[in-house]
């Protein structure tokens, strides 16, 4: 599920980055509908994957540190997106960020294709 999942977490973000010009509170709910399931599908595929390869003693640890990571992930993409904005204006820095998160999705779906295929 992990590549569907990041599939859609990328459609959903470049939804978000289309609804700036488009003007379009449609395109914004269809993003953030598509983006979030997206999310949660790949972040469910994540902790599956976790509570497989984790040993059973530290799969606790190895939890905590993946949802750290993922909470900080959150925050420095937010924080990047104010600076951005207040430099170069929040549609650019959606863009920007937009852009960026979607590389990294699609990137990651493509290692999860190849290294299962």
């Amino acid at each position: 599920g992990q590549p569907a999942g990041l599939a859609a977490m990328a459609i959903g973000v470049g939804l978000l980055v289309a609804a700036f010009p488009l003007r379009s509170l449609a395109v914004v709910l269809a993003a953030a509908i598509l983006a979030g399931l997206g999310q949660g599908v790949a972040l469910f595929g994540a902790q599956k994957e976790i509570n497989v390869l984790a040993p059973s003693d530290r799969r606790g640890e190895v939890m905590a540190a993946f949802i750290t990571c993922l909470y900080a992930g959150v925050a420095v993409t937010t924080v990047l997106t104010g600076l951005l904005a207040d430099r170069y204006g929040l549609r650019n820095a959606v863009e920007i960020i937009g852009g960026v998160l979607s590389a990294v999705a699609v990137t990651a779906m493509l290692w999860h294709l190849t290294a299962r295929g």
